[in-house]
C-alpha cells in the first residue's frame, strides 16, 4: 500500500527578498521533513550574516571596513571560490560585472529617481575598479578609504545551491528551493514529473510569459524592470555602469537554466549588463538554454523557441 503524500512548504524573507522552501514527502516522515526544512533556513540565515554587507559583523562588512588601511581579512575556501567567480566574470565580461561598484549607490537615489550629488561621481569612479583589489595569500584588501564590496550578484545564488545540497544530503528527492528568482529543484515533483517554473513578464511580473519544466537543475532570472527609475524624464536601469557611472540598458531580462544556480545567475547577472546584441553572443556562447526580453517585449532564445513552437 502506498504511504499517503504530504508537501511541505516554508515561506519567509530572506536576503532583501521573499524565499519558498517546498519539500514532498510522505506523511509518516513529515516530522523529518520539517526539521531538514528548519536546518536549511538556520543555514541561509547564516550566509546571510555572514557575506550581507548590510550585517556589521559579515566578512564583507569587515573587509569594507578595513579599506585604505592596509589591513587584510583572512578568508576561507567557501569566500575564495566566491572571489575566484567574481574575478572570472570581471574578466570575461570586460569589466562590466564589477562587484567593487556599489560605491556608486552613494550618488544615486533610486528611490527618489535622481542623482544625489552628481559632482561626486568622478572621485568615486576612482574608488570603482575589481583590479585595485589586492588578493593572495594574506586574504583580501580594498586598498582606497572608502571602497567597497558587494558579492549581492552572487551570494543568493549560492545560497539557493547550499540549501539544495542540504536536501540533497538528508535524503530529500522532491524538493524545490526559490529564492527571489533563483530556483533549484531537487528532482522532479511526484513520480517523476518535472517542476513547472514560471518566468515573469517584465511588462507585467504578476504573469508570466514563458514556463519551463525543471528536473533536478536551476534556473535564476535577472533584470532591470523591477528596479527602474525616472531620470531627466527617462525611464533608466538601476545597474551601473563601472566605467562611467551611469545606468547601463541592457535586457528587460534574462533567464538561464544550468546545473547549478550559480552558474544560472552569473551567465544570467552578465547578460543583463551588456547591450541586448552583445547579451545575445554572450549567452550563446554558454550553450545553455536561456530567455532574453528586450526593451520592445521581445522574446529571443532557446527557451523561448520551445515554447513558441
Amino acid at each position: 500500500m502506498t504511504e499517503a503524500a504530504a508537501s511541505i512548504t516554508q515561506s519567509f524573507k530572506i536576503m532583501g527578498g521573499p524565499a519558498k522552501l517546498t519539500v514532498n514527502t510522505t506523511r509518516h516522515d513529515t516530522r523529518a521533513s520539517e526539521a531538514v526544512l528548519e536546518n536549511a533556513r538556520v543555514r541561509l540565515d547564516e550566509l546571510e550574516t555572514r557575506y550581507s554587507r548590510f550585517k556589521p559583523d559579515s566578512i564583507v562588512a569587515q573587509i569594507n571596513a578595513r579599506a585604505g588601511s592596509g589591513t587584510f581579512t583572512p578568508i576561507d575556501l567557501e569566500m575564495h571560490s566566491l572571489i575566484t567567480l567574481a574575478q572570472q566574470l570581471w574578466h570575461e565580461t570586460g569589466g562590466l560585472f564589477d562587484p567593487t561598484v556599489g560605491v556608486l549607490n552613494r550618488v544615486w537615489d533610486f528611490r527618489a529617481g535622481q542623482a544625489k550629488d552628481p559632482e561626486r561621481m568622478r572621485s568615486l569612479l576612482e574608488k570603482v575598479g575589481w583590479d585595485k583589489v589586492e588578493w593572495d595569500e594574506r586574504g583580501i584588501h580594498l586598498p582606497q578609504t572608502g571602497m567597497e564590496l558587494d558579492l549581492g550578484g552572487l551570494v543568493k545564488e549560492f545560497a539557493a545551491d547550499a540549501v539544495a545540497a542540504m536536501l540533497r544530503e538528508a535524503g530529500c528527492t522532491s524538493a524545490l528551493v526559490e529564492l527571489a528568482g533563483d530556483i533549484v529543484a531537487v528532482g522532479g515533483q511526484r513520480h517523476e514529473k518535472a517542476w513547472q517554473i514560471g518566468i515573469k513578464d517584465p511588462k507585467n511580473p504578476a504573469n508570466s510569459i514563458a514556463s519551463v519544466q525543471l528536473f533536478d537543475a536551476a534556473i535564476c532570472s535577472s533584470g532591470n524592470y523591477a528596479r527602474r527609475f525616472l531620470y531627466h524624464g527617462k525611464s533608466v536601469s538601476h545597474l551601473l555602469h563601472p566605467q562611467t557611472g551611469q545606468p547601463i540598458e541592457g535586457p528587460c531580462s534574462v533567464s538561464v537554466i544550468a546545473e547549478s544556480a550559480l552558474m544560472a545567475g552569473a551567465l544570467a547577472t552578465a547578460a543583463c549588463l551588456h547591450n541586448v546584441f552583445d547579451a545575445k553572443a554572450w549567452l550563446d556562447q554558454s550553450a545553455l538554454p536561456w530567455l532574453m526580453v528586450d526593451a520592445e517585449n521581445q522574446c529571443l532564445g532557446p527557451i523561448w523557441s520551445a515554447v513558441s513552437d
